[in-house]
């Protein structure tokens, strides 16, 4: 198998095939029109002596007593005014010759036989034509042609050759460009040619797709720091209470306190685990969801009646409004049940004082969950950031309350699988207000 040529010479090389062929059928084109327009002039030209010749002898055999020696004489002094590639052959009906010019040697000639009654008298007339001039005509023009089109195919060969050079310069430019971009480092980006062309859009494409990489790739570093920090501190936490109980003897209540800690950071590092993989199964498409119609009035009192007592610890009072009948959706329970309690958990770390407001509805087309809270709320510059992972605006307040800021997050992936949005609207110091939407279905659907 031959190697591929490179774009460049890929290029010259096709451009110089169909050129040669184009110039080779000018070429020979131009040969045959040429020589078929030479030949019918010489054609026209001898119709034209032809006539001449007859009336010439009908005038001659009209006169009285003409003798054929009288006749050769008259056409005689008619041949010598024709040029000298003419030749003329005049005979009588018995076929004997009255006057003959001197033979043309060119082989290529034209001819025209014709037969004249006069009078008494009947002729036939040959008259010849040499296409010796043409011939030469013909043979200078092949020259030419010969010469000349491989000079100009080779010119031409040579400037599309320069002009591909040119024409894919912004495509080098572009390689050694990308060739620069590493992992390291993906803020710089290709050169886009002045010219709005193929190339150039091509370019601004690369850029954006180059941009969003840059994006996902700070994602993933920033969500990798954030996971190994947050496993750091349970897993460091693990290892000192491990240390100090073994450096001396203890009594069974110390061991059992910090066999306690242990199990508390274990929990908190298997609900960061837990918490990793349901993002990951996310951006894979591998919810594991299984849906079905369901109320989501039944789940949103059972989220209810399991937080309420952590909101009665804090004196919170945990108000749940229903609306006039059943509110269907198509989801996973489990899944949805998640998102409720995730919103409602939220509420409750953020408000210290006031009450929490869940409630329940319809909205056209749509189901409606709203989570509000008399809390702290959220400061305008965190909003746009609120449901990215690992965020926590407020760092202490988040630390405080054992959260890993994955909670919204995974909120917003749970409810975007069942075809949904959650929005949320806050004032610092006046608390927070978060709705989740679904697409509402009829009672009894299936499926």
């Amino acid at each position: 198998m031959t190697r591929r040529l490179p774009i460049r010479a890929g290029l010259t090389l096709w451009y110089s095939t169909v050129l040669a062929l184009c110039l080779v059928a000018f070429g020979v084109t131009l040969w045959f029109s040429l020589r078929e327009s030479l030949i019918s002039a010489k054609r026209a030209e001898l119709e034209a002596r032809l006539r001449s010749l007859r009336t010439f002898l009908i005038e001659q055999s009209a006169k009285s007593s003409v003798t054929n020696e009288a006749i050769r004489e008259e056409v005689s002094e008619f041949s010598a005014g024709l040029p000298s590639e003419f030749s003329v052959h005049l005979s009588d009906s018995a076929g004997s010759s009255l006057f003959r010019t001197s033979i043309l040697r060119d082989s290529h000639t034209v001819a025209r036989d014709d037969i004249l009654a006069a009078g008494d008298r009947t002729f036939r007339i040959r008259i010849a034509v040499s296409l010796e001039a043409e011939d030469a005509m013909l043979q200078r023009l092949s020259r030419i042609l010969v010469f000349s089109v491989p000079l100009a195919l080779l010119a031409a060969s040579v400037g599309g050759y320069w002009l591909s050079g040119r024409a894919l310069k912004p495509v080098k430019e572009m390689a050694l460009a990308a060739r620069t971009i590493g992992s390291a480092d993906l803020s710089a980006r290709l050169p886009v040619p002045a010219v709005r062309d193929e190339l150039s859009l091509l370019a601004e494409m690369w850029n954006e797709m180059l941009g969003r990489l840059e994006d996902s790739v700070g994602r993933i570093r920033r969500f990798t720091s954030d996971a190994s920090h947050d496993l750091r501190t349970p897993l460091a936490t693990i290892r000192a209470s491990a240390e100090i109980s073994l450096r001396r003897q203890r009594d069974p209540q110390d061991y059992r306190l910090t066999l306690e800690g242990i199990l508390r950071q274990t929990d908190r590092a298997t609900s960061l685990v837990e918490n990793l993989l349901t993002l990951a199964r996310a951006d894979s498409g591998q919810t594991g969801a299984g849906f079905a119609p369901l109320d989501m009035a039944p789940l949103v009192v059972t989220a209810c009646d399991t937080l309420r007592p952590m909101a009665q610890a804090k004196n919170l009072d945990l108000r749940l409004g229903l609306g006039n009948g059943p509110v269907w959706v198509n989801g996973d329970s489990e899944i949805l049940i998640r998102v409720v309690l995730a919103l409602i958990d939220n509420a409750i770390k953020n408000t210290d004082e006031g009450g929490i407001d869940v409630q329940v509805a319809t909205n056209g087309h749509l189901a409606t969950l709203t989570v509000s809270d008399t809390g702290r709320g959220i400061d305008v510059a965190d909003l746009p950031h609120i449901f990215d992972r690992f965020y926590r605006g407020d760092e202490s307040r988040s630390t405080a309350n054992g959260g890993f800021g994955l909670g919204l997050a995974i909120s917003r992936e749970s409810v975007a699988v069942h075809r949904g949005v959650i929005d949320v609207e806050s004032t610092l110091g006046r608390g927070a207000r978060f709705t989740v939407s679904l697409p509402l279905v009829p009672e009894g659907y299936d499926g």
